[in-house]
């Protein structure tokens, strides 16, 4: 998490440099936005990731939180061949 400084759109640039950091770092990678959404009241921004890792693909369901004092990142993820038996679970985390 961080604090929040009083620079607009410092949320989404929180969000978009979490995104940079998997696309830096992985070469087969999509990424998917989903829409924005609210969790216990609070605003997300959520995106489905899928990646190559090794020799395997992975899913990931990334949720950034802005609270009234803190951004705060979700991140849950499963192997993709396991994502149909995994993904509704994940998905109401």
């Amino acid at each position: 998490d961080t604090h929040k400084s009083t620079t607009k759109n410092n949320f989404e640039k929180y969000h978009s440099d979490i995104i940079d950091g998997f696309k830096k770092r992985f070469s087969d990678i999509t990424v998917t936005k989903l829409p924005d959404t609210l969790l216990n009241g609070q605003k997300a921004l959520l995106e489905e990731i899928r990646l190559k890792t090794d020799n395997e693909y992975v899913w990931y369901l990334l949720a950034t939180v802005e609270t009234d004092m803190n951004y705060y990142q979700i991140c849950s993820w499963t192997i993709e061949k396991r994502k149909e038996k995994y993904e509704k679970d994940i998905r109401h985390m």
